[in-house]
């Protein structure tokens, strides 16, 4: 019979975090790389002008750069936040919570305040409920929290069970920190502390 080999936490925090970083390149190479071309090549082109038609020309190369650039500046921001939402840091789970559940289509219901934990927990605890938000649950998704003490997150989906990996992925991820126990169409995250 073949022995099983057991992968160690700190591997399995590597590879969610090369995960995290290919989605990340995936998208600034989809989302950030064009926009920023597209305005270098208008830019370009605007200078090749002769100066007697660049004044009627400007404007409209200008608009379109700065549109593209706008649009490249809004998708590296989403790629940051992402990432690790900076407000994390500062004032806990229930910002970037919010924010990840506008930019999922997610129906949100967090307490104003939310009870701080450890910050390595709450990035753990984010980046878990992020996947599983995103690839783990079907149809129409919540995320609500059902208790402070101890913090537990319930995530819902509609007609939807989790994935098995994005649950193993978030157990992994929480070993010893938070229980992650999931029935029909729901997922609750509780955290040890």
């Amino acid at each position: 019979m073949a022995k099983k080999t057991a992968i160690s936490p700190g591997v399995r925090l590597l590879a969610q975090s090369e995960s995290g970083q290919r989605h990340a390149g995936r998208a600034l190479h989809r989302d950030v790389a064009p926009g920023i071309s597209a305005a270098i090549l208008e830019l370009n082109l605007l200078l090749r002008e002769p100066p007697a038609v660049l004044a009627d020309a400007a404007p409209a190369a200008l608009t379109r750069a700065l549109g593209a650039l706008d649009r490249s500046a809004a998708a590296l921001r989403t790629v940051e936040l992402s990432l690790r939402p900076p407000l994390l840091d500062e004032v806990g789970l229930g910002p970037p919570l919010r924010w990840l559940a506008s930019q999922e289509s997610a129906i949100v219901e967090i307490p104003e305040r939310l009870p701080r934990l450890p910050a390595e927990l709450e990035w753990q605890m984010f980046a878990a409920i992020a996947a599983l938000v995103r690839r783990g649950l079907r149809g129409k998704r919540a995320i609500f929290v059902a208790s402070t003490r101890p913090l537990t997150v319930v995530l819902r989906g509609a007609r939807a069970r989790a994935y098995p990996a994005s649950l193993a992925a978030a157990r992994a991820r929480l070993a010893g920190q938070a229980q992650v126990l999931s029935r029909s169409g729901e997922i609750r995250i509780r955290s040890r502390r």
